[in-house]
């Protein structure tokens, strides 16, 4: 990924202590991806085997774990910052986009939009396509479900590739996706077609000659269930403006969590300095944690909020502007 504009409020660091975290490693990153990919294959094809059954059931969970995996292994890799050698980020965000249903130059031009622009209601794209629904606590219970659900997430990427497969000119590309710059509007278009093709060619081949295929294919809505349970952790009920440590919250959770997701639990330090490889980002943590001003001690405090904000309007129909922000004083979040 290119260069991300640097944010001028983010903490201070020595200069050779930084250059330290940032330097690039391939052991820690083929560990998870082995792991992670064993748990995606070996799940898949004992799933396809044993369709509907209970050993069966167990090995899709196994399989949706690995393929929740390959999220975060395209968002280090798509950073470059995974491995220390380019062909294995190349590799890595490659297959992994295919598997998030999603071209992998199309991933890092929203990604790069993204941290320049967080939180941004009209120029963050993770955002910018429904604001009213995207940014802020949820203000009921039917859209606090869609979000963790995930199936909108699953639903938008697919659409996304599709759309970039077929938009016809300048101004189609400027109306649909005005964060992917011009100059990579092409290479975005014909890898969303390899990547239609690809799936196309899968689908068709899997259904038709595999048994056990279709029950197999239910590990995408499953994991994209994990990741909308894991993504709205990030930013939600966050400012739209200030530094990104303003925008961005840090996630303690626990250890084990926190390695399978490639450290990206600790949101803040990586949006303060998105140059540090995953395997760095603990002790980055440590050195800027004074500095956080958004920390939750795990997915369910937020979650808990989130929650509280729904149900709070549904129940009572509170202004939705009481609700946009971390008003609940006993989750303890912030720090300043």
């Amino acid at each position: 990924m290119e260069a991300i504009e640097q944010d001028p409020g983010r903490p201070s660091l020595e200069a050779a202590k930084l250059r330290a975290l940032m330097a690039r490693r391939d052991g820690p990153g083929l560990v998870l991806v082995g792991v992670q990919g064993t748990a995606f294959v070996a799940g898949l094809t004992v799933a396809t085997i044993f369709p509907g059954e209970p050993f069966g059931w167990v090995a899709l969970a196994v399989a949706s774990l690995g393929l929740l995996g390959a999220f975060p292994a395209m968002h280090e890799a798509g950073h470059s910052t995974a491995f220390a050698k380019p062909i294995l980020n190349e590799l890595v965000v490659t297959v992994c986009a295919f598997l998030m249903l999603q071209a992998p130059s199309f991933f890092r031009e929203f990604h790069w939009q993204h941290h320049r622009k967080t939180q941004d209601r009209e120029h963050d794209p993770e955002i910018a396509a429904a604001p009213a629904l995207l940014d802020g606590w949820p203000t009921n219970p039917a859209t606090y479900l869609a979000l963790i659900s995930g199936q909108m997430l699953l639903f938008g990427k697919a659409m996304f590739t599709v759309a970039c497969s077929l938009l016809p000119n300048a101004a189609a590309w400027d109306k649909a996706f005005p964060f992917i710059r011009e100059n990579k509007r092409s290479r975005v278009a014909w890898e969303s077609r390899v990547t239609m093709l690809l799936w196309a060619t899968v689908l068709v081949l899997g259904l038709r000659y595999i048994d056990g295929f279709a029950f197999a294919l239910l590990a995408w809505p499953i994991s994209h269930l994990l990741l909308g349970l894991y993504l709205l952790a990030e930013h939600t009920g966050l400012p739209n403006d200030g530094t990104q440590l303003h925008r961005t919250r840090t996630i303690i959770s626990n250890e084990p969590l926190r390695w399978w997701m490639w450290q990206m639990p600790l949101h803040g330090a990586h949006h303060a300095f998105p140059a540090t490889p995953f395997h760095a980002i603990p002790q980055l943590h440590a050195e800027i944690e004074p500095s956080l001003e958004h920390i939750a001690s795990g997915y369910l405090a937020v979650h808990k909020t989130a929650i509280r904000h729904a149900f709070r309007l549904a129940g009572h129909r509170k202004s939705r502007f009481a609700s946009t922000r971390n008003d609940f004083s006993d989750v303890h979040e912030h720090r300043k």
